[in-house]
């Protein structure tokens, strides 16, 4: 479950200004998050389903919320 302020960052992440502000967007997809996984860049919130979990294993530690 989201808190309210990581909800209202996403939300905010919406806006072009808000981007360049916190240097942050938002990635949508299984392409695009495998990607992101395999860079070497760092990733500041990864948010998936326990159901995307189940069906794409990835090497690297995460944080269940």
């Amino acid at each position: 479950m989201l808190s309210k302020n990581q909800e209202k960052f996403i939300r905010s992440l919406g806006l072009k200004k808000n981007r360049k502000l916190e240097s942050a967007f938002i990635i949508e997809g299984n392409k695009l998050i495998q990607e992101a996984i395999d860079s070497n860049q760092k990733i500041m919130n990864c948010f998936v389903s326990g159901k995307w979990l189940e069906k794409n294993e990835i090497e690297t530690e995460y944080q269940e919320i």
